[in-house]
């Protein structure tokens, strides 16, 4: 699940390994990565109305994903 969070950044990849996860545990088919990334591209924008951010900086690195979101439950927080 997502939700806002302020100062918070939610990496496309972090998305993307708890869907595989959960895709696996459910025997379900799985998705590449490019289609899960214009799937969720719409569903965050219409819930958050934030954009998926290519220029984010995490870790001095380079990252793909959106700014004040976060994945909650799972074993994330």
């Amino acid at each position: 699940m997502l939700e806002p969070a302020e100062g918070r950044i939610l990496l496309l990849n972090d998305v993307y390994a708890v869907f595989k996860d959960l895709v696996k545990q459910k025997s379900l088919e799985p998705m590449k990565r490019s289609q899960f990334r214009a799937t969720m591209m719409p569903l965050v924008r219409e819930s958050f109305s934030v954009g998926l951010r290519n220029d984010l900086e995490v870790n001095e690195k380079q990252a793909v994903g959106w700014k004040n979101v976060r994945l909650v439950g799972l074993g994330q927080n």
